[in-house]
């Protein structure tokens, strides 16, 4: 959770500085790099840029994007073999800002085929094989989509889960 200042508001329009925001460790680069051993780091905000080209406005979402350098101590071998300087490391970090559903949408089961992430839970007093199966819930804003851009959809959607799944094996080898 995150509370923003508003600046300035004019004709129901608000305006907010989400620099502060856009400038943390939100997927938690520092951390990841101290628990694999490969040093101490802190983001060095004097270094740090929204980067222009990741910044996106549309009727229903936003999109950051931030360049972000973090300084340190460096100890690992790994670090040191994926950097020119290990002792500064600049990261992209995207966010997005997305419109919540409104009050008619409905949660659906999840189903490979659909093309979109699930959202699997597990509560306190179930197994896991009846979590698996009854929890798998599609992470969706309500969105109806017509058959002919199915095609459309499912590529975008793999070519993204391979980007993040790129991302994550990139940032696990540090």
């Amino acid at each position: 959770m995150w509370g923003f200042k508003i600046e300035k508001e004019e004709n129901g329009k608000y305006w907010i500085d989400a620099t502060e925001f856009l400038f943390q460790d939100a997927a938690n680069v520092s951390g990841t790099l101290q628990r694999s051993n490969q040093g101490t780091y802190k983001i060095d905000k004097s270094r740090s840029a929204l980067y222009l080209d990741g910044i996106r406005n549309f009727p229903k979402n936003s999109e950051f994007e931030a360049l972000l350098t973090f300084t340190g101590n460096p100890t690992g071998r790994q670090i040191n073999s994926v950097t020119p300087t290990a002792a500064s490391v600049t990261v992209r970090q995207h966010h997005s800002f997305i419109e919540l559903p409104d009050d008619n949408y409905q949660p659906r089961f999840y189903d490979p085929r659909a093309g979109f992430f699930d959202m699997t839970y597990m509560g306190i007093m179930q197994s896991r094989l009846t979590s698996l199966l009854f929890n798998g819930l599609l992470r969706a804003t309500g969105w109806k989509r017509k058959i002919r851009k199915q095609k459309l959809v499912n590529r975008l959607s793999r070519l993204f889960i391979m980007w993040i799944e790129e991302r994550r094996n990139l940032l696990s080898r540090l």
